[in-house]
């Protein structure tokens, strides 16, 4: 932090403040524990398309080469350009 300008600190110092203040859902950490708020946060399902990916390929792939990592692409761009 010693070549950090005073921005960089502050801004370094901002992140530190709401990562101790933020849940890991994204919701204060002030109302996550107020027992006034009892029922109003329900949980929804959402999917992971990363997550998916990933297990679709050892789905389909269930003894891989030795080695064999994953990276997840995402083809949007590769499909658009294959549409021109």
């Amino acid at each position: 932090m010693k070549d950090w300008s005073p921005r960089d600190r502050a801004l370094a110092e901002g992140l530190e403040i709401l990562e101790a203040t933020t849940s890991e859902h994204g919701h204060s950490v002030a109302d996550i524990y107020n027992d006034d708020l009892d029922g109003w946060f329900e949980a929804r399902p959402i999917i992971n398309q990363e997550a998916a990916a990933i297990e679709r390929w050892e789905k389909d792939n269930p003894k891989p080469e030795l080695g064999v990592r994953l990276r997840v692409v995402d083809t949007r761009t590769e499909r658009a350009a294959e549409g021109d």
